[in-house]
């Protein structure tokens, strides 16, 4: 989402914009994202986020340049059969806002992909034009973009505070000195918390663990569709016969510079059964590798982008979650015009006020 926010800006007309990177661009949770492209969310504004961004991806050569990795595999979404009315209401939702997606039964998702396992599939959400992307690759062009256009990247650069007085931002303490800023976004992901909290910005931000495997898939299965599916699991395709496979809730509370990075022996044992019980076919799919990443949450799973109480306070941009990447993309378009919520109005929108910790913080917009 930094580097978006860059190539907004610059493509803005701002003359001065510094991303600070405290490792190696990518390196983070954008470079270990499952990039899953799909726009089934039952928070409308994430949404028509969603639905924004996936236009960026279609046009992404057009639009930013380089190459984000989009591959268009078309997505289901399967749920249990108690959800199944829950479903059909959310399906209909997108649909009223433009979202490309229809409700297809168990002999359609058949044909679809015979290798699926649908009979416990009443109906599922069915997306002909996602897919997914790569995390690395699209940061990488936002950036190489947005420093076409005079953005300036730091790496190996890390910010250790921001810098407060009279009420307003002055700019951001870091390892390599201080870099002064009228207006600083904050998309640090789970380190975002902390640094937020030295400005009096407390956000219920926590730090989660998510395991991933890489599988290669056996050669009878030469393709299929992108899934998420009941039970913690998902999966896409990825490079050449590999398939990505993600499975569990997250490991919360993790320290974002100290996590294991490895798969957990219980995931792998457990993760390759689920995807045998969903996709039979994967019965003879082998280990490539796994890892894990950190990512952020909230408590009620939904991303905040909002200006931080005060009248010149950081811009907030948090809450990303695991296969997320699509903030990416429309997370950064409009920076300087994000949706501002009235106290006690949080109902629709990602703002502060929504959280209750947050509550009764003076959130307007900016003077």
């Amino acid at each position: 989402m930094g580097t978006s926010t860059a190539f907004q800006l610059v493509q803005r007309g701002v003359r001065r914009v510094v991303v600070v990177e405290k490792d190696a661009l990518g390196a983070g949770a954008s470079g270990k994202s499952s990039a899953l492209v799909r726009l089934h969310y039952p928070f409308l504004p994430e949404a028509r986020l969603a639905l924004a961004s996936l236009r960026w991806f279609q046009e992404w050569k057009d639009r930013v340049g380089g190459s984000c990795g989009f591959t268009q595999t078309g997505f289901v979404r399967l749920v249990a059969p108690e959800h199944t009315e829950r479903l059909r209401r959310n399906v209909a939702r997108l649909q009223a806002i433009g979202v490309p997606t229809c409700l297809v039964d168990g002999e359609a998702l058949r044909r679809l992909d015979p290798g699926l396992s649908v009979h416990d599939v009443e109906v599922a959400a069915y997306e002909p034009e996602s897919g997914y992307a790569d995390g690395y690759a699209t940061a990488q062009a936002f950036m190489a973009a947005a420093r076409r256009g005079g953005a300036q990247l730091l790496q190996g650069v890390r910010v250790t505070g921001l810098r407060v007085a009279g009420g307003r931002v002055q700019g951001v303490e870091t390892t390599a000195g201080f870099l002064a800023a009228p207006a600083v976004v904050v998309t640090a992901g789970a380190w975002a918390g902390p640094l937020l909290r030295q400005a009096g910005v407390a956000l219920p931000l926590v730090p989660s663990r998510h395991q991933v495997m890489l599988m290669e898939r056996p050669p009878q299965v030469s393709r299929h569709l992108t899934c998420i599916a009941p039970g913690s699991l998902y999966f896409r395709p990825d490079a050449a016969g590999l398939t990505l496979v993600g499975y569990g809730p997250g490991e919360n509370g993790v320290d974002p510079d100290a996590y294991r990075d490895a798969v957990d022996e219980t995931v792998r044992v457990q993760g390759a059964a689920a995807l045998v019980a969903r996709y039979p076919a994967m019965q003879q799919a082998r280990l490539r590798r796994g890892y894990a990443g950190c990512y952020t949450l909230t408590p009620d799973g939904k991303m905040i982008v909002d200006r931080a109480p005060g009248p010149r306070r950081p811009l907030p941009g948090g809450g990303l979650q695991r296969h997320r990447l699509q903030a990416l993309a429309g997370g950064g378009h409009r920076p300087g015009r994000a949706r501002h919520c009235r106290p006690g109005h949080h109902g629709g929108r990602l703002c502060l006020s929504r959280h209750a910790l947050c509550r009764g913080l003076a959130i307007g917009r900016p003077r």
